[in-house]
């Protein structure tokens, strides 16, 4: 499997697919390499249910990969960029693989060290609420764990129950937010079960 870039003008075949010509660009997690006509060691070993991000930066002219949020580096530089160049996501699979794209419908899984939007990621409720929301959860986390400790089993069920209250009130618009929701809920209810 590689995953990564191709133009328009790629031309794929049975033998051929992403980072096999020059206007294509891959990544191959099983060989640990990258492809641009010719092939070099590059990245990690990937496994199955790994993210792979990849970004296109125009101004610097590379492309970057991550694996699982850690960065791999700047895979490729000086890519063609300008008028009539326009690059894909794309992916050459083998009999028996596959790969869920994600264009934005849903949060990303990776923390990109950059700033950047994804294609099509909504960043209207994410820039109102993301910090406010991300205090109010490290509150709500407090609050579970604290119910746990055996030094506030003394304080009445009903108290304890108001300030969970108080706290669900004021996360709930929050949770509306589908990237909030991804990032942040779903995070800490893994760590929850762990």
């Amino acid at each position: 499997m590689q995953i990564g870039w191709c133009s328009i003008n790629t031309n794929f075949n049975n033998s051929d697919g992403v980072g096999d010509s020059s206007n294509s660009f891959a990544y191959d997690g099983y060989r640990v390499e990258k492809w641009n006509v010719e092939h070099s060691h590059f990245g990690e070993r990937w496994t199955v249910g790994d993210v792979i991000g990849t970004l296109i930066n125009f101004n610097t002219r590379e492309i970057l990969f991550w694996r699982n949020h850690e960065f791999m580096g700047v895979a490729f530089k000086n890519i063609d960029v300008g008028p009539n160049r326009a690059y894909f996501p794309a992916a050459s699979l083998q009999q028996g693989q596959r790969v869920l794209f994600n264009f934005g419908l849903r949060p990303f899984n990776l923390r990109l060290n950059v700033s950047c939007l994804a294609v099509n990621e909504s960043d209207c409720n994410i820039n109102s609420y993301y910090n406010p929301g991300v205090r109010i959860m490290d509150f709500f986390r407090d609050f579970v764990i604290g119910l746990c400790h055996e030094q506030n089993a003394n304080i009445p069920i009903d108290e304890r129950l108001s300030v969970g209250c108080t706290l669900m009130e004021n996360l709930m618009p929050v949770m509306e937010d589908p990237y909030f929701l991804e990032a942040q809920v779903l995070h800490f209810l893994s760590e929850l079960v762990q």
